[in-house]
């Protein structure tokens, strides 16, 4: 077994706070330290493939390092001649090797080749150490070194469980997008009027109950989770909104939210009428009322009581589903931000890495229109591609005559996803349609497409997830004549070589005037 050492760097701990710990603290050693033995211990761990990057499990480590100081530290003696570890930040040692064979069995019965896989134990200064083993099979051999002084195995083991959590937690922010859907006046209007079909209740549902029911039934869609599973939405409630006698000022400095809780079943929220989803979000934010806050500032009116209160929120947590986690940030002024120039003509919120996290705001574009920011996994968006193609191009209405034409061979492209009365996700053939979108540019195209860019998003319909269009197509003409056809296309529909026989056919269609036999 010949392994590459390819590169051989130390890490130091990464602090997530602004202010770093002073770097000349001395950790007197214990006396079951003391009587420890005085080496390095070597141990291994092997992985089957998919395993994540080496850049992720560097920065894990580097985080956790801020929380498990002494593994960066360095062993010294103080004045008084005991062994005491510096807690200097120096850093512990992380190698990057390869080996251009599989892994296979080689690790299953110990051998010399151990030796290989892990940093050298002499004559050295750092506490610990990583080396990363990549095998052309794909599996990967973590073997790590700590010096027996600073710890024994069972705490050595607790360093390691964090430092993959703390990996795990960067893979999975990794795979999560954050995406902004736009909602027009029209469509939030026709929404509540759906709604109101089923409503029992005296007054109307809320622009915000209705879309909130909305976006619980797509994103629960397409999370593809068991129908017995139950699904809830964590809904942040304003008390400056609900208090009375006396009422609670909007100036009011501090926090004054608590939370309503619809939840359903899967099956039943994807099966049962929109205003099913509706009716739930309504009741419960109905209950968090003027006495449900007031029983809760009587709650905690005890030392004992308000000392045991703690957040709602976990700050290590990235996923959430099924549940999701909705803000309505729709009243609040924040469009008043005014320095004698005029307002501003955005506002946002920062990049969120929370899977199920959504917040609504007021369209910049200010007629009533709603922008909502959603985080999902990126497998639960739509996937989008780009084609360029040089004048002379055939007309958007030929186009789009061929696209109307192979659609009726590939019916399930204009069909919808749906949960049958069995909690299966089935695809519905009701030719409710595609999305096709006419767009151009005052530009030429030039090099725009030589190099991935933030641009390509322009030229593909939007792949958020609440679009129901299985697929989208959006033409976008240049001043010069060329023409790129952006397609977005629900992954759960098809993989892409049976897309591609989709996309051929329908340029067959266009060309020949006659659809292939699908």
């Amino acid at each position: 077994m010949k392994i590459n050492r390819n590169s051989s760097r130390l890490l130091k701990p990464s602090y997530q706070i602004p202010i770093h710990p002073p770097t000349d603290v001395l950790m007197p050693l214990s006396p079951f330290d003391a009587v420890a033995i005085q080496t390095h211990v070597g141990i291994l761990y092997a992985y089957r493939p998919p395993n994540p990057s080496n850049e992720v499990i560097q920065q894990g480590l580097c985080r956790v390092l801020a929380e498990y100081r002494e593994f960066a530290g360095r062993l010294i003696f103080n004045d008084n001649g005991h062994q005491c570890i510096l807690l200097n930040d120096e850093g512990m040692r992380f190698i990057e090797a390869t080996c251009d064979s599989p892994l296979g069995s080689s690790i299953d019965k110990p051998s010399p080749d151990y030796l290989h896989l892990h940093p050298d134990v002499t004559g050295i200064e750092e506490l610990a150490q990583v080396q990363l083993t990549r095998f052309a099979c794909g599996s990967m051999v973590v073997g790590i070194t700590t010096h027996h002084t600073v710890s024994d195995g069972l705490a050595v083991s607790h360093f390691l469980v964090a430092w993959g959590q703390t990996a795990k937690h960067l893979e999975l922010q990794k795979t999560i997008v954050m995406e902004r859907a736009h909602f027009s006046s029209e469509f939030l209007a026709k929404l509540k009027s759906k709604a109101s079909v089923d409503n029992p209740c005296d007054k109307p549902y809320t622009t915000f109950e209705c879309l909130t029911a909305h976006l619980w039934r797509k994103i629960t869609s397409v999370r593809n989770l068991e129908g017995e599973v139950t699904t809830k939405v964590r809904i942040a409630v304003n008390g400056r909104f609900r208090m009375r006698n006396p009422d609670v000022p909007m100036s009011y400095p501090g926090n004054m939210v608590l939370w309503a809780w619809p939840r359903s079943k899967v099956r039943d929220l994807l099966t049962k009428p929109m205003g099913y989803a509706d009716r739930l979000i309504h009741d419960e934010i109905a209950r968090v009322d003027d006495n449900y806050f007031r029983s809760f500032i009587d709650f905690s009116g005890s030392k004992e009581k308000m000392e045991g209160l703690k957040s709602v929120y976990d700050e290590e947590e990235v996923v959430l589903s099924p549940d999701l986690d909705v803000n309505s940030w729709l009243k609040f002024p924040f469009y008043d931000l005014n320095f004698g120039f005029g307002p501003p003509h955005l506002f946002v919120p920062s990049y969120v890495q929370v899977e199920g996290w959504l917040v609504f705001l007021p369209s910049f574009s200010g007629t009533g229109d709603i922008d909502a920011l959603i985080s999902l996994f990126e497998k639960n968006t739509h996937v989008s591609f780009l084609y360029a193609f040089k004048p002379p191009n055939p007309s958007n209405e030929v186009i789009e005559q061929g696209l109307r034409r192979i659609l009726a061979e590939y019916r399930e492209f204009a069909g919808r996803l749906i949960f049958n009365d069995n909690g299966r996700q089935c695809i519905l053939l009701n030719e409710e349609g595609i999305r096709f979108v006419e767009a151009t540019s005052g530009s030429p195209l030039g090099s725009l497409m030589d190099k991935p860019s933030p641009y390509y998003l322009d030229m593909h319909p939007h792949s958020m997830v609440i679009e129901e269009a299985l697929f989208q197509v959006q033409l976008t003409r240049f001043v010069c004549g060329s023409l790129v056809v952006g397609c977005t296309f629900h992954h759960a529909v098809s993989d892409l070589l049976s897309l591609s026989h989709f996309l051929t056919a329908w340029g067959q269609t266009v060309r020949n005037g006659t659809p292939p036999t699908a």
